[in-house]
């Protein structure tokens, strides 16, 4: 959830964050309900290491889930 509620610089946003917190929590207890987050037996954290889609990524996450017999991928990112 840090990487989710990162509040970035005044620059770069996002903008309106403390409008937007309570319902970005819901959002994402949903999904981390849906993967069974809380019984993973695995999470890793990793980096895409070769370019990107358009401009710079100024912050960004991805985790490896394992869960449950099933294998999920969340990522997030953010540009300008």
């Amino acid at each position: 959830m840090d990487m989710i509620l990162y509040e970035g610089d005044a620059d770069h946003g996002p903008q309106n964050l403390e409008e937007k917190c309570e319902e970005i929590a819901f959002l994402m207890s949903k999904i981390f309900a849906d993967i069974c987050l809380d019984e993973a037996s695995l999470v890793t954290e990793f980096v895409f290491r070769e370019g990107h889609p358009a401009d710079p990524v100024f912050w960004g996450f991805a985790y490896d889930v394992h869960s449950n017999g099933k294998r999920w991928v969340v990522a997030g990112s953010s540009s300008d």
